[in-house]
């Protein structure tokens, strides 16, 4: 069965997109960074010398909770830079 929501997804998908299309341009919030969803996010500056990068990514509010203490330590440091991503999930 699964092999048939499979073979619908494309074409279910191709006859949506006018749909979703007007609704962003409607909306005009969809257009903002609208490359995001698809995970081309901009690249963070070039790292400077001498200094460790560290990347952390967070998907839940209490990731973010939980990662507090951390982000205190290591912004305290001097020689470390920090890139904080989250996944944002809106749910109606």
């Amino acid at each position: 069965m699964i092999w048939f929501y499979r073979l619908l997804f494309l074409p279910a998908l191709l006859i949506a997109l006018p749909y979703y299309w007007w609704r962003m341009y409607k909306r005009g919030g969809y257009r903002h960074d609208f490359h995001h969803r698809f995970g081309l996010i901009d690249r963070p500056p070039p790292k400077r010398e001498g200094v460790k990068r560290v990347w952390i990514q967070a998907v839940s509010v209490g990731e973010i909770r939980a990662l507090t203490p951390l982000v205190d330590a290591l912004h305290g440091l001097s020689g470390v830079e920090l890139i904080i991503t989250t996944t944002i999930i809106i749910v109606f």
